[in-house]
């Protein structure tokens, strides 16, 4: 098997331990220790102002050959360790200090793997690529919270003990550790610190006003993708309020995951979509409706349409943001650093927004009017470019 095919594998495998731990988590904090929507907002905050600084340095880094591989390998056990602890947390003070683990954890290893899908000569190859790895996180989003949620359910049933679940899960991150182990003999030809010499495109050949894209695909997943960190961190205690068990959540989640990958799919196998401001527009609109609706949702089949909505404006921008980031940058790593570092940063911004509204309100509804604002700001920055543009465009012709 080569190196690719061997990253795939390795993504697949730690993506299900991560989401495995970050989809259970926030209900196991409900269950367990009766955690408030602001509380589960301190778990997106902690993790995410590590993160957005972990990530671009974790990033530079992985351009040196041999350092790439050990990162991955770092990240893999990292996540081990990671499951280990939440799994031996006996408070809600003690399940706080999860957060850093898993930031230490996940930046060694995102934004090095993102680096590496850059690798080819066009950017319809780099699209596919950056596809197929988002497929290979977003079907384990699909599998693992409904798997864990099952777990869970049924250790809390036969031995009051739904923190099981995370032992079971620190196996998956030991999978990926294994085959890091393989990578880096593959990756150990050159000498330590040697730049990896690596295939990249024509830069001269791209259409006008790369960088613009790049800065509004950024923005995009800014505001955008922001308020499905609502979905991860507050949703939860939302769905144990409502009665939801830990596997209707799973499955809610699976919903999402599942329509993030074949919209995933969709992007990488078509390319009408390159350098065209239409994908912005889709993205917002869809996430809009579906935080509107989520404001009055209470029924688990009006939730999973909602959900289907979520994903679909989800892998627009997220894809948006990884596809610009590879085509237009020079150093892909750090790019990739960055595309983390704003993911986490929206989403960490918007939880917190998202937790007070909702505690000013006493209504879990008003958690969603953050969602939808965030997204209105972006289409009337899009907007405003769209106009700025077409002025350009007509000066330039007189």
């Amino acid at each position: 098997m080569n190196q690719k095919k061997l990253l795939y594998v390795m993504n697949f495998f730690f993506s299900m331990g991560s989401l495995g731990i970050v989809t259970q988590v926030p209900y196991y904090a409900c269950l367990r220790f009766d955690a408030t929507s602001l509380q589960l907002a301190y778990f997106s905050i902690i993790f995410g102002g590590t993160y957005i600084f972990l990530a671009p340095v974790m990033g530079h880094y992985g351009t040196r050959i041999t350092t790439k591989a050990q990162l991955l390998t770092g990240g893999c056990l990292g996540l081990f360790l990671t499951s280990l602890y939440v799994s031996f947390g006996s408070s809600l003070n003690m399940l706080y200090f999860y957060p850093l683990l898993l930031s230490f954890s996940l930046s060694l290893f995102y934004p090095n793997m993102i680096g590496s899908m850059g690798q080819a000569n066009s950017m319809w190859m780099i699209s596919r690529q950056a596809a197929i790895f988002s497929i290979g996180w977003a079907v384990p989003l699909t599998v693992a919270p409904a798997i864990t949620g099952y777990l869970m359910d049924t250790f809390l049933k036969l031995y009051d003990r739904p923190q099981y679940v995370f032992l079971a899960v620190s196996v998956l991150p030991l999978v990926a550790a294994l085959i890091s182990f393989k990578v880096h003999r593959l990756d150990h030809s050159g000498e330590l610190g040697q730049k990896i010499e690596v295939e990249d495109i024509d830069r001269s050949k791209l259409p006008a006003g790369g960088l613009l894209f790049l800065l509004l695909a950024w923005f995009c997943l800014f505001l955008v993708r922001s308020p499905t960190g609502i979905i991860f961190n507050l949703f939860p205690g939302h769905a144990y309020i409502m009665g939801f068990s830990a596997l209707m959540v799973g499955l809610l989640l699976a919903v999402f995951g599942l329509s993030q990958a074949a919209m995933f799919w969709v992007l990488g196998r078509f390319h009408f979509w390159h350098f065209t401001q239409r994908p912005f527009y889709i993205a917002a609109v869809l996430m809009i409706a579906g935080m509107a609706f989520m404001c009055v949702a209470k029924s688990f089949f009006l939730i999973a349409a909602i959900f289907v909505l979520f994903g679909f404006s989800g892998a627009i921008s997220y894809h948006q943001s990884m596809f610009y980031s590879l085509v237009v940058s020079k150093n892909k790593n750090r790019a990739g650093g960055i595309h983390e570092s704003l993911l986490v940063l929206g989403n960490m911004l918007t939880v917190y927004l998202a937790a007070n509204m909702e505690k000013s309100y006493a209504n879990a509804g008003a958690a969603y009017y953050v969602g939808v604002a965030v997204c209105l700001i972006f289409l009337l920055v899009i907007a405003m470019t769209s106009l700025a543009m077409r002025i350009k465009k007509q000066a330039l012709k007189v």
